[in-house]
């Protein structure tokens, strides 16, 4: 079908720790495997999509740590409004390193909503929601995270890009203590070459 590419993806790593085990006395060395297939779609010249279901797989060389696997469902949704705004819907599925007592690693879902609006070709204005859910394997606990953003770029050159950012960020944990709320200010400057 024109516009329709499907792939499929595998690849292994392995995770090996400057010290051989933690301050708890815990080996957290691991190898870990996946595989995916999706495809992505030219709908229009105004929609692209693509998307993708796997597995993934981690075992730990410390017996304590369970072995961590999972369904991974990863895509994206691009929309050109206009030709200087862009919207674009993301979800991603990935396992993240712990350092929790009793605890291998997180499954961590993401759903991200982004619109970028190019008031010039060198200043870009962009917006971000993002909520992500860590499960943590191996232990009951489970955190909701939450990200509003605000980043305004200005391409001062080709090369050189200035960049600020308001974030406001919040996690609400099933267990107590671990709430929070942060607001976050950043300024930056991006070098190409």
């Amino acid at each position: 079908m024109p516009g329709v590419r499907p792939f499929m993806a595998s690849g292994a790593d392995r995770r090996v720790h400057d010290l051989e085990a933690d301050r708890n006395g815990v080996q957290r060395d691991s190898v870990g495997f996946y595989v995916k297939g999706g495809t992505t779609f030219d709908v229009s010249r105004t929609f692209t999509a693509d998307a993708a279901v796997g597995w993934i797989t981690r075992s730990y060389q410390d017996p304590t740590l369970p072995k961590i696997s999972g369904l991974t469902i990863d895509g994206s949704l691009t929309w050109l409004a206009s030709a200087l705004t862009t919207v674009r819907l993301t979800a991603l599925t990935n396992v993240d390193e712990s350092t929790l007592v009793g605890v291998a690693d997180g499954f961590t879902r993401e759903v991200s909503l982004q619109v970028d609006h190019a008031f010039r070709r060198w200043l870009i204005a962009t917006g971000r929601f993002t909520y992500a859910n860590d499960d943590y394997v191996g232990s009951p606990r489970d955190d909701n995270r939450y990200a509003a953003s605000a980043l305004l770029t200005y391409k001062l050159t080709p090369e050189v890009w200035l960049k600020a950012e308001y974030r406001h960020e919040w996690l609400r944990s099933n267990q107590p203590g671990n709430d929070y709320d942060a607001d976050v200010f950043l300024l930056g400057v991006r070098l190409a070459r």
